[in-house]
């Protein structure tokens, strides 16, 4: 699985996209997330990740 993305100039490592984040009172499904170099995971909504991080393509 290629679980590289870029957002800003920076890679970030998909690490589960079957996590829950809740906005509003309400439960959306979303992305965790890190780097290779940061000790904390993060977690978006999976319309705002995939709309603003792209994959990159390893060949």
């Amino acid at each position: 699985m290629n679980n590289k993305y870029t957002y800003k100039g920076n890679n970030y490592y998909v690490l589960e996209d079957k996590v829950k984040i809740q906005i509003d009172d309400v439960w959306v499904e979303g992305v965790l997330y890190t780097t290779d170099d940061c000790e904390y995971k993060f977690v978006r909504s999976k319309e705002e990740f995939y709309s603003k991080f792209k994959k990159v393509n390893n060949k």
